[in-house]
């Protein structure tokens, strides 16, 4: 027992339910609103202000989902549509005439699965004049090698498949 007059705990039920600590549900039913103590002090402002971010995240975050969903399913659509798939294509042309290749060594490899591709950066001691060494290795057929662009920067210095190093003009390159 609280020994105290009910009329007091009424207005003091009042009052808390009026800064808005507690939630009246029934006649002697009432609820404690916790976070309603907190929005009073600085810690307490900062978590709701926090509370308050979060939400908006999870939102942003839904929505990010969403648009993300879409996107892929239109992507599979874009795949898997018959008359987008005779489209789907670009010529050797096109890949050459994007500003961010010119000046650059332009090449086209295929290759079956599992293939592994290996690019290095020469290091100082190496005296050719290339940049960049690749290496290619299959265990399940032949690699193909066409080159793109018009460079004459292209050349086939090392091969363990091929009799020479350079390749006659009229053949396919093939490692």
């Amino acid at each position: 027992k609280l020994q105290v007059q009910k009329r007091r705990i009424y207005d003091i039920t009042n009052v808390l339910e009026g800064i808005g600590l507690i939630e009246k549900k029934s006649k002697n039913r009432i609820h404690w609103k916790a976070e309603g103590i907190c929005q009073y002090d600085q810690h307490g402002r900062e978590l709701l202000k926090l509370q308050e971010e979060l939400e908006e995240a999870k939102r942003e975050e839904d929505e990010i989902d969403k648009r993300r969903a879409d996107i892929k399913k239109r992507l599979n659509h874009l795949g898997t549509d018959e008359e987008n798939q005779k489209l789907a294509f670009v010529t050797h042309e096109d890949i050459k005439n994007l500003d961010v290749f010119q000046d650059s060594t332009l090449i086209t490899i295929k290759a079956p699965s599992g293939t592994t591709l290996e690019v290095s950066e020469k290091d100082d001691y190496d005296t050719s004049s290339h940049k960049y060494s690749i290496s290619l290795e299959s265990t399940k057929g032949p690699i193909r090698v066409y080159p793109i662009s018009d460079s004459d920067k292209l050349s086939y210095v090392e091969t363990d498949h091929l009799d020479s190093g350079r390749l006659p003009e009229q053949q396919e390159p093939v490692c």
